[in-house]
């Protein structure tokens, strides 16, 4: 049995007291599948069993009892899990039957709450409507009169919108004449400065005319001039590049004459430092001569000490069989020897 209540919120709820018969099921689906828990211990040695050392007939029966049981498992999960399916094949079909009747009731409930929101929204937006064509014709009067916008005022109650709008209406029509008296004032300025300014205009015109035809007379003046100083200046440059010419050549002749002289100086200094330098290296060769002649007995010494060098280990290596090394260390050998000599006459 069962009763139905609803809470605080609104919310239906049904209360039922129903035996748990999922956890009967589950109980016994638990006790049914442990009953393999012993077959199943008894074939996990079966794991270590190997044709080579069980045999083939041994292992093809173990694997027959195993796959018997494995089979047996899978039989038993079927089975315990169909009265599971039904259970929740029938619970299903029972409350779609439930909610088939509850969703008449909340559709109505639904139609019923969105047909009041509707109607808020609609009277909301009708005074919204309403607010804003009050504001934008109370703006409309404002620009019509010539009132600079307040957003202040706009907002303000219908009296004290009165109030405000009539005394700065009155303000605006005040402001407008003082602006029309100041722009007449202005135009009679404008008109009189404009008069001076053509009576100006006409002096400085009479004026550049004069003063046009005296810079006519000055400028043909000014070009006979031009033209005498053109040609006085033209015999000069005539005169001038004569002489240059002349200069120019006497520059040749100079830089000629400088060249020649440079060059035989140039030639003594290389001969002078040739000479010198044969010189230096005569002197040179015969230092090393000398010191070289000085030197003959230490170098025939260093010689002989490498040429014995040289025969011993010759003589060392036939001793070893001549091994595959020799012919490399004959050869670091020979290069001792030629060090010797070498540090011998750099002495």
């Amino acid at each position: 049995m069962g009763r139905t209540t609803i809470d605080h919120s609104g919310i239906y709820e049904q209360e039922e007291q129903v035996q748990t018969q999922e956890l009967t099921m589950t109980d016994r689906a638990v006790q049914e599948l442990s009953t393999f828990n012993a077959m199943i211990e008894q074939v996990l040695p079966y794991g270590l069993l190997t044709v080579a050392e069980a045999g083939i007939g041994q292992v093809e029966e173990a694997h027959k009892f195993v796959k018997k049981l494995n089979a047996n498992i899978e039989k038993k999960r079927k089975e315990l899990k169909a009265d599971a399916l039904e259970y929740g094949r029938t619970v299903d079909s029972i409350a779609k039957q439930l909610t088939e009747k509850v969703d008449g009731v909340e559709a109505k409930l639904k139609a019923e709450r969105d047909a009041f929101d509707a109607v808020e929204k609609a009277e909301k937006a009708a005074k919204e409507a309403e607010k804003v064509a009050k504001k934008q014709s109370r703006i409309n009067d404002i620009v019509a009169n010539g009132i600079a916008i307040d957003w202040v005022a706009v907002e303000l109650p219908d009296d004290e919108w009165m109030w405000w709008f009539s005394k700065a209406k009155k303000a605006a029509a005040e402001q407008a004449a003082v602006i029309a008296e100041e722009k007449r004032i202005a135009e009679e300025f404008e008109a009189k400065q404009r008069k001076e300014r053509e009576e100006l205009a006409a002096k400085m015109a009479e004026e550049s005319k004069r003063q046009a035809e005296e810079l006519r007379i000055r400028a043909g003046e000014m070009e006979k001039q031009r033209l005498a100083d053109e040609a006085a200046l033209a015999e000069q440059r005539k005169a001038m590049e004569l002489e240059r010419e002349e200069l120019r050549k006497q520059q040749a002749e100079a830089t000629r004459l400088e060249s020649i002289r440079r060059k035989r100086i140039q030639d003594e200094e290389e001969a002078e430092n040739l000479r010198k330098w044969n010189e230096e290296q005569a002197a040179i060769a015969a230092e090393k001569l000398a010191r070289l002649e000085a030197l003959k007995p230490e170098i025939e010494k260093a010689q002989g000490f490498a040429e014995c060098m040289i025969t011993d280990a010759q003589d060392s290596l036939v001793r070893l069989g001549n091994p595959e090394w020799g012919s490399d260390a004959m050869h670091a050998i020979r290069n001792c020897g030629a060090t010797i000599i070498s540090l011998v006459q750099c002495r």
